[in-house]
């Protein structure tokens, strides 16, 4: 009769099934970080296009309480202030969509006309003479954030420093 041997596992066989196990956990590692890396990058876009809009509503917040307007010029500077804001949104999420990652520091100017057809934004128009206003934004990355200009011309109205040749 044979004797069998009771010695268990040689000190080889231990170290294949090691380099085996560690194998499949860095694979594990490795597919976990792409994966969250994805869903974090995601994130701070989003947290960056948040951030931006409490920012302005923080700003203008601070104009209102700085400065006391006669209420006919009030109303009248909030309508335009309203086209303002579509365009700056419309324009932040056309270049959020259109670059997945924020570069460092950059400047882009987008237009209304851009974003009209890339269906972003219809028409601005005016309150009281129901007419087009046409306009374009400065988008522009600061410190991995994203801000937004927006200016604007009516037929009664312009945003100050709105420059002509930007259109074009």
């Amino acid at each position: 009769m044979k004797r069998l041997n009771n010695h268990g596992w040689s000190f080889r066989e231990m170290i294949f099934i090691l380099c085996g196990l560690f194998l499949a956990l860095g694979v594990a590692i490795y597919y976990i970080h792409i994966l969250y890396g994805e869903y974090d990058k995601n994130e701070k876009i989003t947290e960056k296009i948040s951030n931006n809009n409490k920012n302005e509503e923080t700003k203008e917040n601070e104009k209102s309480n700085e400065s006391e307007v006669l209420k006919d010029k009030e109303n009248i500077t909030t309508n335009y202030e309203i086209l303002e804001k579509k365009l700056s949104q419309s324009a932040l999420n056309y270049v959020v969509d259109l670059n997945d990652e924020i570069a460092q520091d950059f400047s882009l100017t987008v237009t209304l006309n851009e974003l009209k057809i890339n269906n972003y934004l219809d028409n601005l128009i005016e309150e009281e003479n129901k007419s087009e206003c046409d306009g374009y934004a400065i988008i522009y990355a600061k410190e991995g954030s994203l801000y937004s200009d927006p200016y604007i011309t009516c037929s009664n109205y312009q945003t100050p420093d709105f420059e002509s040749w930007r259109l074009d």
